[in-house]
């Protein structure tokens, strides 16, 4: 029994010893510079370093609780090992990332590349610091561009330049055959006028003959509104050979023209209302009669302003919109309606003042009915201040008895309350209702009679031509 134990007990021995050998000496945890790596550990990433102490500390702990376990002393339990393995691979991939770059930093073409995105990112960051004072500043500069090439296009020299250079260029037989095609237009191809370059300048000369020239110019051989009609020809010529659709603005373009050449001028200034807008100034009322026949003849919706001058300042716009005498019938009744909006209200403040202001209304009633009788009866056939009569539109003339009688009635009601009647006379004021009716008498005459004008048309048989 004695040998037995004996043998138990120096196996034991032996196994304790051969415990105490195995036991790991944590060189790497227990090294006398562990703190200094820790450090440089901690410069990267201080969680980590953190974790590293912590696992240092626990595991020396345990080590030393092995150790005085195995030789029977006394000892204190060790916490819990916690391994930060994850973390010390994620750690090591970042340092081996640092590595290659510094690699690649010691090549010179990724360190001169490395250096330029470095320079780079310094210029954004100042741009990024004083980025409005450089908006500023660049606008400021867009805009002294834009005024040094808007100095340099008003200069005299380069307008003068720049023509003689487009003409040099574009001086073509297009050129002349669209002059020659707006003169035909305008009736002045019986004036032997050619387009020649004379002093640097463009002048339009009178030929006498293919071989000779007058040496004065056209203000002194033409008349007033054959230098009009010139003068248009060219500046068309011009607007139909220049590329674009931009807007032209024609001032008064029939003073000095007669009647015929006027209406050439009104349906030239339509057709070319088709292409791009046609801003036209005129004091003329009968020319601008015109230019809103053709429009409505092109299927253009002119849109009229009406501008007026004062002692303070010229070109206002009048409020009240187009004068009386430039509106037609349908324009004529909304002004009628729009200014007989307040006769309700002043006929229950004041009826002297609503007696003055339906007598007035009543007149331009009167005025409407003249010129229905232009506009939609005689369609538009003879005009007063024209002189053109169109004399194919007759076969659209239609009134019936009824409507003639109803005409005279409203025209007579017209007369009636816009006329100064006598004091001796008992003519009731008419009250709002009332004038309102009779406007929509006018409107109901007015549908009438282009009903029955066109049922007419309708119901004539067609002409055929001859064969």
């Amino acid at each position: 029994m004695d040998d037995t134990l004996d043998t138990a007990a120096t196996k034991a021995e032996q196994a304790v010893a051969d415990a105490l050998t195995n036991v790991n000496e944590l060189s790497c945890l227990r090294a006398a510079d562990f703190a200094d790596r820790l450090e440089q550990v901690r410069k990267r990433d201080a969680g980590l370093a953190d974790l590293l102490a912590s696992f240092q500390a626990t595991a020396v702990a345990r080590r030393d609780q092995a150790l005085a376990r195995l030789n029977g002393e006394p000892y204190e339990a060790a916490p819990a090992i916690l391994v930060p393995s994850e973390e010390v691979k994620a750690f090591a991939l970042k340092l081996k990332a640092e590595k290659d770059g510094l690699a690649q930093a010691s090549n010179a073409e990724e360190r001169a590349k490395i250096t330029a995105e470095k320079a780079e990112l310094e210029d954004r960051k100042t741009l990024s610091a004083n980025k409005s004072k450089l908006v500023t500043r660049r606008d400021l500069l867009t805009i002294d561009d834009a005024y040094g090439k808007a100095l340099a296009d008003v200069q005299t020299r380069g307008i003068t330049q720049r023509a003689n250079e487009l003409l040099d260029t574009h001086l073509t037989t297009a050129v002349v055959t669209q002059f020659d095609a707006e003169r035909t237009r305008f009736d002045i191809m019986h004036l032997n006028v050619g387009l020649a370059r004379k002093s640097g300048q463009t002048k339009a000369e009178f030929e006498v003959n293919p071989k000779t020239k007058l040496t004065k110019v056209t203000s002194e051989i033409l008349s007033e509104g054959e230098q009009r009609a010139l003068a248009l020809a060219g500046f068309l010529t011009e607007v139909a050979l220049t590329d674009g659709s931009g807007a032209i603005v024609i001032d008064d373009p029939v003073s000095s023209l007669d009647r015929d050449r006027s209406v050439k001028v009104a349906e030239r200034l339509a057709e070319e209302a088709l292409k791009r807008q046609v801003i036209v100034f005129t004091h003329d009322i009968v020319f601008f009669n015109e230019l809103c026949r053709t429009a409505d003849a092109q299927g253009i919706e002119p849109v009229t302003v009406a501008l007026f001058s004062d002692k303070s300042a010229a070109g206002k716009i009048d409020a009240a919109g187009m004068p009386w005498k430039g509106l037609n019938v349908a324009k004529r009744i909304g002004r009628i309606k729009n200014d007989s909006a307040q006769l309700s209200k002043v006929h229950a403040s004041s009826p002297a003042d609503y007696e003055v202001a339906v007598k007035n209304l009543y007149g331009r009633l009167r005025d409407t009915y003249e010129r229905v009788v232009e506009e939609i009866i005689f369609r538009d056939i003879v005009r007063r201040g024209t002189d053109v009569i169109q004399t194919q539109l007759l076969r659209y003339v239609c009134l019936s008895d009824a409507f003639a009688i109803r005409f005279h009635e409203g025209m007579t009601r017209a007369n009636t309350h816009s006329h100064d009647n006598p004091a001796a006379d008992t003519v009731s004021v008419p009250t709002p209702a009332e004038f309102a009716k009779d406007i929509d008498e006018l409107e109901l005459l007015i549908a009438g009679l282009k009903a029955d004008s066109d049922a007419a048309e309708a119901a004539r048989p067609q002409m055929k031509p001859k064969k």
